[in-house]
């Protein structure tokens, strides 16, 4: 029979517990950030649920800017009103499907940005000059 044993110091004790809550704390992190996340199907699930109707009418790649603008900065506010920050998406390539809304008086768009399936943000604004512009009302 083999017998061995191993005197662990209290410093050493004390360092692989600290690493071990830290692992423990960074993985809690990721599942937080995981599970905001909001796979796209399509904008007909998030009209369905809002009791909307719209068509797709067009779908096109965009470039989420490296520097935000002031303009493009008030709009991440929005996007963060509703839980996404197209900050930490800035300089990629993301997907913007737009459909316009049936049944309203006036014509409104919705936009959903996509970033590899993902949804990353997205608004529901009227499509003349000066017209309104609000979240997707964190419906999704």
């Amino acid at each position: 029979m083999f017998t061995c044993s191993v005197k662990l110091r209290r410093r050493w004790l004390v360092i692989g517990a600290a690493g071990l809550i830290g692992l423990v704390v960074l993985l809690l992190l990721a599942q937080t950030r995981l599970s905001r996340q909001i796979d796209f199907v399509g904008g007909e699930e998030y009209f369905a649920v809002n009791g909307l109707s719209g068509e797709l009418i067009s779908e096109d790649e965009v470039l989420i800017p490296e520097e935000f603008s002031p303009i493009y900065e008030e709009y991440n506010q929005m996007q963060k009103t509703q839980g996404f920050d197209l900050s930490d998406y800035a300089g990629k390539i993301c997907q913007r499907y737009t459909y316009r809304l049936t049944g309203t008086p006036e014509e409104v768009h919705a936009v959903f940005l996509v970033y590899h399936g993902t949804l990353i943000g997205g608004d529901l604004h009227e499509q003349r000059y000066g017209g309104w512009i609000q979240p997707l009302q964190g419906n999704l």
